[in-house]
């Protein structure tokens, strides 16, 4: 609405007449601030909770150079890219999931029920578990006996209620700092998390170049779209180097910010010109690398699951027939 010349005030309000009670009560409350005189970053930072400072930071740039159309177009477009990426790897995940979850029953199934009674047949009849057996029934039944699971159970949540009820917020902060270190040594998921935060930087650091930020501004401010502690910690380091005289591209390769490529070619930009343009290009080169190997590890994760899964069955049966065949043979 507003790249077709639609003032900022009335798009708003069209949007107050969507469905949604929240989202229409929210943006009433923004006209309400434009008409009291506050600018529109401003307006944006009443709602935290639904608009990052991020997001307002970007949108202040906007208004401060007079391209605000252009930022929120930028914005728009980043959150829709962003989007579709997170849901991609989230469906890549949920076949897998099902699947775990499947065994983890048929699990149950079998050492809460089938084990039992084949054990108690056979004892009856003076006649021993098969060695496969005996070993799935002593190792699955002492990890999934009920007072194990219900100790783990009370464990988990004991320790969720420590890390919610923790006021000053080290301890969430420490754990989610140990899972985001540890999670970038992960072989697939590290390198995949690793250039998916880097695709959601460089979008945003190359709009705030573009929206009139400077440098230094532009690193503080897209540092917080990491969406990994770990990355973010490098990338605020590498902005302190960089007030301290390091070149832009020198501050990101002494804290290993981005891929060595990256840092290569805003090298190469830096003494263009050019961080903005480069910034975006790197961001879609860096999208389409992820989204290229989400579909590759979705087409590979359906066959190894289901080979996985024909394996676990396989053993199970064996497991179960077994006994039943050694029944049989005693009773012939």
């Amino acid at each position: 609405m507003l790249g077709g010349g639609l003032g900022l005030l009335p798009s708003l309000e069209h949007l107050t007449k969507d469905e949604s009670l929240v989202f229409s009560e929210t943006v009433r409350g923004i006209c309400d601030t434009l008409i009291s005189g506050r600018s529109f970053s401003f307006a944006l930072k009443n709602y935290s909770n639904i608009f990052p400072k991020v997001r307002c930071d970007l949108v202040a740039a906007g208004e401060k150079s007079g391209t605000l159309h252009k930022s929120l177009d930028r914005l728009a477009d980043y959150l829709e890219r962003s989007s579709t990426l997170e849901k991609k790897f989230k469906a890549a995940m949920v076949y897998p999931m099902v699947i775990i979850i499947l065994m983890f029953i048929m699990i149950l199934v079998m050492v809460w029920f089938v084990f039992p009674r084949e054990k108690e047949l056979l004892e009856s009849m003076g006649a021993e578990m098969p060695l496969i057996t005996r070993i799935l029934f002593d190792w699955l039944g002492v990890a999934f006996h009920p007072g194990v699971l219900l100790t783990l159970f009370v464990a988990g949540l004991s320790l969720s209620i420590l890390y919610s009820r923790n006021n000053e917020g080290r301890a969430q902060d420490a754990l989610k700092r140990l899972i985001d270190r540890n999670i970038l040594h992960l072989p697939l998921i590290g390198p995949l998390v690793y250039k998916m935060s880097a695709a959601r930087v460089l979008s945003v650091f190359g709009t705030l170049l573009d929206s009139g930020s400077t440098i230094d501004q532009a690193m503080l401010n897209s540092a917080k779209m990491m969406g990994n502690t770990e990355l973010e910690e490098r990338l605020n380091l590498a902005q302190v180097d960089l007030l301290h005289g390091y070149l832009f591209s020198e501050s990101l390769q002494r804290h290993k910010v981005f891929p060595p490529l990256a840092i290569q070619l805003f090298a190469v930009a830096e003494e263009s010109g050019g961080l903005p343009v480069m910034s975006g290009r790197l961001a879609r080169m860096y999208e389409e690398d992820v989204e290229s190997t989400i579909n590759t590890m979705a087409s590979l994760v359906e066959p190894l699951a289901l080979i996985g899964m024909g394996g676990f069955v396989g053993i199970l049966l064996l497991a179960t027939l077994l006994p039943t065949a050694q029944v049989l043979g005693n009773i012939g």
